[in-house]
């Protein structure tokens, strides 16, 4: 592998979401990038024990509705005339896109790569210049990581751990879910560094948000404006240093 940047793609739904998220990739002024296709297969029923609660609940409630089956249609879209393309299957366990990128990086396939850019299908990269004004901007700013505009928001931990439970009439689905997001924490807390960000984050529910989305206007900074308005599904960079490789399992 000789390029510095990975693109990976978390791939299942729709072929037409695909096609459009490579055709304003394919267009983008620097296309040195190694390709990743991260196939998320199957429609994330599993015979582990640890999916009974869900599946008893699923019974009387319905399954999760961001659940689809794998459209086997996407590979040939996905097959490029190009050198530099990694095809890789990942079993769909309700993490979705974040759950195909949690494995990509547990299993360290980023450590090549000085950075690496996860896009979902259905990203529209909106500025052909989008992909050197991103590695452009997070050199100049000394930045690690970078995730799109529409996911600038910012919760006190109270907020985000209680808010399937703070009702009486709380539903057995949104009880499990809750328990299923403290439990996905209490994991990342196992790295000490990641406790100490998670310990230190606002715990009450005055906290103010800050940031927002900035809007584009002459001059903007195409990988600002890409970034901020314009990906319907998550899209984050991540820059690898030396020294934050220490606290991925």
């Amino acid at each position: 592998m000789s390029s510095k940047l990975a693109i990976v793609f978390c791939v299942h739904h729709k072929p037409w979401l695909m096609m459009a998220t490579l055709l304003t990739t394919v267009t983008q002024d620097r296309l040195d990038a190694d390709f990743y296709f991260v196939y998320n297969l199957g429609d994330g029923t599993s015979a582990r024990e640890s999916y009974r609660e869900y599946e008893q609940i699923a019974t009387t409630l319905g399954v999760n509705r961001k659940l689809s089956p794998f459209d086997e249609r996407v590979r040939e879209v996905c097959r490029l005339r190009r050198t530099r393309i990694f095809e890789l299957e990942y079993e769909n366990d309700h993490g979705l896109d974040s759950g195909a990128w949690y494995k990509f990086i547990r299993e360290g396939h980023w450590r090549a790569y000085e950075r690496v850019l996860f896009l979902g299908e259905g990203a529209i990269l909106a500025h052909p210049r989008l992909l050197s004004a991103l590695v452009d901007f997070t050199e100049r700013r000394h930045v690690h990581f970078v995730a799109s505009g529409h996911e600038k928001r910012r919760i006190p931990r109270d907020v985000a751990e209680g808010c399937h439970a703070r009702d009486v009439e709380t539903s057995p689905i949104g009880r499990f879910y809750g328990q299923q997001f403290v439990e996905t924490f209490r994991i990342f807390c196992r790295d000490p560094k990641f406790k100490v960000l998670y310990r230190d984050r606002e715990p009450r529910a005055e906290c103010v948000p800050k940031g927002s989305a900035p809007a584009p206007h002459e001059g903007s900074d195409p990988a600002e404006v890409g970034l901020a308005l314009y990906s319907p599904t998550r899209f984050v960079a991540w820059t690898n240093r030396p020294t934050d490789s220490a606290g991925i399992r």
